[in-house]
């Protein structure tokens, strides 16, 4: 393996750890003679036939060595043996040796077969009575291969083909993983091990194409030596392009290219692919059926790894700038098959539990249960309104569950023709809308007559009146069922709908069955219910999964895709003649965001000013801007951030929660932070002492219900040590520090800064024993996994913390979340640079531990980014993603977020790349550098993407985006600013506070963009921490002072004052005055003193960007300054410092 440098994050300036930037080691490559390869033969022959998924999973088979079997796969059969993820698989358990073979796959998959062959040999090949069939299946909304799954046998016989060596099993079963055994009490050694095909629907396409590199300055002498991998695909025919002498294959997947020739430098391959590829309009909250079929091609080289979506090269070719690649299809679109009618059959299951009450309101009665989904009703003869539902006289209603439809089917008794007549109403305030479907079940499929959606308020007729014939003639057979079914649209909240429905026979005696005339008088009756005409078991209220059967949601690009181009030269001279820009292009070309321009856009013109803080709650850190807005709400923080606090019963301190909710170091540990940044050291102390007082040992006194005992919610061995289960005043939620397990490594980071921006070492000694036994637990819990399995030190999650809870909201999915990941190593690491102020043979012992569980994580991130498909941004190129969490190949609202709904429009498969997404590696971590050629490409996506298609965005300027959700749990504008991108930073900022902020409730913050709880005190700490770094940021040994400022900031006679503003290197105060009439600006500085920053950055941004012509420190001239970049870099120098830049 070729090795290439990579820098470290080093003890520096008073034992700092430095922004680092570290660069992959580059893939083995195998090295083979050049052979001829022929083109595969079948692939003619496969286009047009059911896609094999099986290669893509990680397969176990019984005739390997157990560690010879990819390390992932036994956990389909720790699953299967139901023995626990947390403790080594007892490889020798009888349910473990009764397996022949297993598949893991990443995704939920639509499987439809399974094939299993042996050879000739009878003898080794089990009766086919004596083979079961196991699939892992999802469990609600939010599965993962750690959590939410059971392992489900299927009673299912196969048929035999193949002179009797192939079972077929028709298996139609969405599932992430097939487990095949022998039953009894023979062992799987007993036998061969077959090979395994698994089919869905999708059919393979055949496509030629070209894969071009080394076509720019910057690549043409790169090695490009190298292999390729498929990802439910097949590839083959590798040979280099036309006149291409340096590029050689040297076996079917593998090949060399090095050296500049006269011609392309490339390969031709030919490719079978399943799938499309959607730029649709809006960003679904959730995955779509359409997102699930993706065949991914891999580029393993010596000059770089990447992937891409074969789908793309449907709509055009794929130039993917940050690795140096441009391909292209050759061949014409094959034309599609004609697509059967869907079948939309799902299961469904009878209400069977009645309720005597619903909602509390015995004047409420119907089946299904509180927790939803509900079919019930008032048979009284006035109306009922409770808990916010108001349900009329003799009034049928309904309300679905957080992932199932709920419905009222009449199952025809007749074979005729009838109409259909039904109406929807909201019975309840607050709800973002329903969707609803009028569906029709034969004994062989389901299709859907009529589908609506509502906003949250209102009726609708159905159908409208102006397609009153749309239902008027539908035929029917004895036992179809049509049925009204509503489903959440989203989420379920405050979804409870009130339902008419009529289904009147057309010609013949014309019969008439009303629901709510058949039902409403005997609700409790019976499910099913008996019309209205005597017949028993017509009506039946039921459930059914929430599954996706809404229509496709169309592909709608704003840009063309589509190009002649037949090189990487020619596309790039197109992309140039259009002019595109991508979202952040066209940010720096225009003037800079401001509050008024941010807030007026999302709250109107009409503003009251900002209230003023008790003088007592002035905070230390004093900032003036010639922003009077931004001034005043600095002012606000430290009182809005305080006033809710209690004092601790026990020890009379302050006592904290997350306002309004209770207590969880996942976002408690910010408040505190940023009361620290603003100087409010002390009650900083008093927050962290909920944590460092707990005992070594967590207990669940007083905490939530959904705790576990003693550790954070995830598959961890045990909590000695951890800094979880505290525990803070009353709040909305409960006590909820230990189901978010986000929070030990965010509270470890946060207890660091602290001593750092204190210099108390008094305080660091007395903590440092607990703050390290949070360290400890940290690193005894990464190494569970690589003891797990056998072969764990191939995981790709080797090294990663056990999967946790990131959020119960997520409808508990647990995973490795690099954000979770980025907190905990920074944590650890920082620790170990802190430690060594007071110890430094323990904090080097700690930073070789920190180093370890870097590498680790970095290589799961590279891996992860590299096997990630490229994604197609606003200029025509396509850039990097970042997943958020390990085993995620692309953006979780892609296929892995198919039937992973979570809580869908608030915690689903968007919500992890745009709200708690890998961010957290870049700022705070800085895992990744924010230079990082494909960090800057995951902005692009975040930015032309993921937020500016925010479905919460509605009609908004393309320049008011750059949100989604949470906008204080966003980190966008923080890695903006990691990066320098300025102008980007602001728009980022402002936009996220903008769309938080409520003037007329005294400027407080919303939680989520669009909707509250309001005075939520962690969305206000995060302005606080970006706004603190706009005008002090450290940045490993450097310090800089206005980094972030606006151009206008220093329009002629403007001021930037800050006093007493706590930073790594001690305090610093900075004043700027312009005076750029007269092309001059001043600042002074009272350098901090505590520790040395090597330098400290004053950035100057002028309003007209004009470039520095000279500088004068203290009266003398001073020829360390950066035109380019607007700095003066300053060295050694103490005390006051006058600076005045001459332009």
């Amino acid at each position: 393996m070729t090795k290439r440098l990579a820098r470290f994050g080093l003890l520096m300036a008073g034992s700092l750890l430095a922004t680092v930037d570290v660069v992959a080691a580059a893939p083995d490559v195998l090295e083979k003679p050049a052979v001829t390869i022929p083109p595969p033969q079948d692939f003619g022959l496969l286009a047009g036939t059911p896609a094999d998924i099986a290669p893509s999973a990680y397969q176990y088979r019984a005739d390997r060595m157990p560690g010879d079997n990819p390390p992932e796969s036994w956990l389909a059969l720790i699953w299967y043996a139901h023995q626990a993820l947390n403790k080594p698989v007892d490889v020798n358990a009888p349910a473990i040796k009764q397996v022949l073979c297993g598949l893991l796959w990443e995704e939920i998959r639509p499987v439809q077969r399974v094939e299993l062959t042996w050879s000739a040999d009878l003898k080794r090949r089990p009766a086919p009575g004596d083979v079961t069939i196991t699939t892992l299946e999802n469990k609600g909304t939010a599965s993962s291969w750690w959590n939410n799954l059971e392992a489900v046998p299927k009673s299912i016989k196969a048929t035999l083909s193949n002179e009797g060596r192939t079972y077929l099993y028709d298996l139609p079963t969405e599932t992430c993983g097939i487990v095949v055994s022998v039953a009894g009490a023979r062992s799987a050694s007993e036998y061969e091990v077959p090979s395994v095909r698994v089919l869905v629907a999708d059919l393979w396409k055949k496509m030629d194409l070209e894969i071009e590199w080394g076509f720019d300055s910057t690549t043409v002498d790169k090695d490009y030596s190298g292999r390729v991998e498929t990802y439910d695909g097949r590839i083959g025919a590798l040979r280099p392009l036309d006149g291409d002498v340096s590029t050689t294959a040297t076996d079917s997947s593998s090949w060399r290219s090095v050296g500049q020739g006269p011609a392309r430098r490339g390969l031709k391959a030919s490719l079978l692919y399943i799938g499309t590829a959607q730029w649709r309009r809006v960003q679904p909250h959730t995955s779509q059926p359409d997102d699930v079929a993706r065949t991914i091609v891999t580029l393993w080289t010596k000059a770089g790894n990447f992937s891409f979506l074969a789908a793309d090269l449907e709509n055009g070719p794929i130039l993917a700038p940050e690795y140096g690649f441009f391909i292209r299809r050759t061949s014409p679109l094959a034309v599609p098959p004609a697509k059967p009618v869907p079948d939309l059959r799902v299961p469904r299951a009878l209400l069977t539990s009645r309720m005597t009450a619903i909602a509390s309101s015995a004047e409420l009665l119907g089946w299904g249960s509180d927790s939803t989904p509900w079919f019930g009703g008032n048979p009284a003869g006035q109306p009922v309104s409770v808990k916010g539902i108001t349900v009329p006289a003799r009034s049928l209603a309904m309300h679905p569950g957080p992932a199932q439809n709920v419905a009222a089917g009449w199952r025809s008794p007749i074979t005729g023709r009838v109409k259909i007549k039904a109406r929807v109403a909201h019975a309840q305030k607050g709800g973002n809308g329903i969707d609803w479907w009028i569906a029709h079940q034969t004994k062989t499929q389901r299709q859907h007559l009529a589908h609506g959606i509502t906003d949250g308020s209102g009726a609708q007729t159905i159908p409208p009146e102006a397609d009153a014939q749309s239902l008027s003639e539908v035929a029917v057979e004895p036992g179809d069922t049509i049925s009204l079914i509503v489903g959440p649209k989203g989420t379920h909240y405050c979804d409870t709908t009130l339902i008419e429905l009529v289904i009147t026979e057309v010609g013949g005696p014309e019969r008439v069955w009303n629901l709510t005339q058949n039902v409403i008088s005997t609700l409790l009756a019976g499910n099913p219910h008996a019309d209205g005409l005597g017949r028993a078991e017509v009506w039946h209220f039921y459930a059914e999964k929430s599954v996706a059967t809404s229509q496709p949601i169309p592909s709608q690009p704003p840009l063309v895709l589509a190009s002649q181009a037949a090189s990487a030269r020619e596309f790039i001279a197109e992309l140039q003649a259009r002019k595109q820009s991508t979202i952040r292009q066209r940010t720096r070309a225009r003037e800079e965001q401001t509050w008024e321009g941010a807030v007026t856009a999302m709250r109107g013109t009409n503003l009251p000013p900002h209230p003023m803080p008790p003088k007592e709650f002035e905070p230390p850190m004093q900032v003036q801007v010639p922003s009077e807005r931004l001034t005043a709400q600095w002012n606000l923080g430290v009182w809005h951030l305080l006033r809710h606090c209690q004092k601790h019963p026990e020890n009379g301190r302050l006592w904290f929660n997350d306002h309004p909710y209770g207590i969880l170091g996942a976002e408690t540990y910010l408040i505190l932070a940023a009361l620290d940044v603003m100087g409010s050291h002390r009650a900083a102390a008093d927050g962290f002492d909920q944590w460092l007082s707990l005992p070594l040992d967590p207990n669940s006194k007083g905490h939530h219900e959904w705790a576990l005992l003693d550790r954070p919610n995830g598959l961890f061995t045990e909590g000695h040590g951890c800094l979880t289960h505290a525990v803070g005043p009353p709040g909305v939620g409960g006590q909820m520090d230990g189901v978010h397990a986000f929070g030990p490594g965010s509270i470890g980071w946060a207890l660091t800064e602290h001593y750092w921006l204190t210099g108390d070492t008094n305080w660091l000694r007395a903590c440092a024993p607990r703050i390290k036994a949070n360290a400890e637990w940290m690193l005894r819990q990464r190494r569970v996994l690589s003891n797990l399995v056998p072969g764990g030190e191939r995981l790709w999650c080797k090294g990663l913390q056990p999967a946790l809870q990131v959020t119960p909201d997520s409808g508990g999915l647990w995973m490795q979340f690099y954000e979770c990941e980025g907190y905990y190593w920074v944590s650890v690491a920082r620790l170990a640079a802190t430690l060594s102020v007071i110890d430094p043979e323990g904090g080097a012992k700690l930073q070789a531990e920190a180093e370890a569980y870097r590498r680790d994580l970095r290589a799961a991130v590279d891996r992860s980014v590299a096997l990630s498909p490229v994604v197609p941004v606003r200029d025509g190129t396509f850039h990097s993603v970042i997943p958020f969490a390990c085993y995620v190949r692309g953006l979780g609202t892609g296929a892995w977020g198919w039937q992973r709904d979570g809580s869908g429009e608030h915690v689903g498969p968007l919500y992890w790349e745009t709200v708690q997404s890998a961010a957290a590696l870049i700022s705070p971590a800085g895992l990744l550098s924010p230079h990082d050629a494909r960090v800057q490409g995951y902005l692009d996506v975040l930015e032309d993407r993921l937020l500016l298609e925010n479905p919460r965005g509605g009609r908004r300027d393309w320049f008011q985006a750059g949100w989604q959700h949470q906008a204080g749990l966003e980190r966008t504008a923080n890695l903006h600013l990691s990066g320098d991108d300025i102008p980007c930073f602001l728009r980022s900022f402002l936009n996220g506070y903008a769309i938080d902020i409520l003037p007329n409730e005294g400027y407080v913050f919303n939680e989520h963009a669009t909707r509250g709880p309001p005075d939520k005190i962690f969305e206000e700490a995060a302005f606080l921490e970006r706004f603190r770094g706009l005008l002090v940021w450290e940045d490993g040994p450097n310090l800089w002072l206005a980094r972030g400022t606006p151009r206008a900031w220093l329009e002629q006679g403007q001021r930037i004052s800050v006093k007493n503003a706590p930073t790594h290197f001690g305090p610093v105060d900075f004043e700027i005055v312009s005076d750029v009439d007269h092309g001059r600006i001043k600042a002074t500085l009272k350098m901090p003193s505590r520790h040395p920053a090597t330098p400290v950055w004053l950035r100057l941004r002028h309003p007209r960007t004009a470039p520095i012509r000279g500088v004068t420190v203290n009266g003398r001239d001073y020829p360390d300054f950066d035109p380019a970049r607007e700095v003066v870099k300053l060295h050694t120098l103490t005390g006051s410092v006058s600076v005045e830049v001459r332009y």
